[in-house]
């Protein structure tokens, strides 16, 4: 939604680094530097990696439409994820995304649209991502340790939270007031956690 917004200046090539490996992204996976990386993906450097394993087989890296041979401006599968989780994790515009990794605003595009499709595979094959329901006698168990702190409260099993995460302001008016939220003044889409008490 943030990127169906049209500007007329936009970032060319030209104006980025000729090297896309001394990019901001580049210098932030090298140090790997846990609280950057978590502000930058929300993923910690090993978590990263572990999702990157998985990420690969999925996502692929091919010349681009250009000359035969001429190599394409995302060289690192690691770069395409990078951009896929920023752009989910931040409020940030295209072309700040642009300058943190080098890219040409169609490139950028380009490698987000891929990398959904890649993500969107990983996830049905990779356990860790799935959701589920704890079996009876966990739910017992949770039920029995919820009281066990808590007397006065029985049978509660998981804990319900909500996450507000910020998104541009669609130049719709009518997109823009289905996510326009007054209470907090600002353009949010609205997402549901639950998890059980053992996190």
């Amino acid at each position: 939604m943030r990127l169906m917004i049209r500007e007329r200046n936009y970032i060319r090539a030209n104006s980025l680094l000729k090297f896309q490996d001394e990019a901001t992204w580049y210098k932030l996976y090298r140090e790997r530097d846990p609280p950057s990386f978590v502000a930058m993906v929300l993923l910690t450097p090993e978590a990263f990696d572990f999702v990157l394993a998985v990420f690969i087989r999925f996502y692929d890296i091919k010349p681009g439409p250009g000359r035969p041979g001429r190599p394409t401006r995302v060289a690192h599968k690691l770069c395409a994820l990078g951009i896929a989780l920023t752009f989910y994790a931040s409020t940030s515009e295209a072309k700040v995304l642009c300058n943190l990794f080098a890219v040409t605003p169609t490139t950028l595009l380009r490698v987000i649209a891929k990398a959904e499709l890649a993500l969107l595979q990983m996830l049905a094959v990779l356990p860790e991502a799935s959701v589920v329901w704890p079996r009876a006698e966990t739910t017992y168990q949770w039920a029995n340790a919820t009281q066990a702190r808590e007397p006065l409260i029985a049978g509660v099993v998981a804990f319900v939270d909500g996450k507000n995460l910020r998104v541009q302001e669609p130049t719709n008016v009518h997109l823009q007031n289905a996510y326009y939220n007054g209470w907090l003044h600002t353009v949010y889409a609205t997402g549901v956690l639950c998890f059980g008490i053992d996190g």
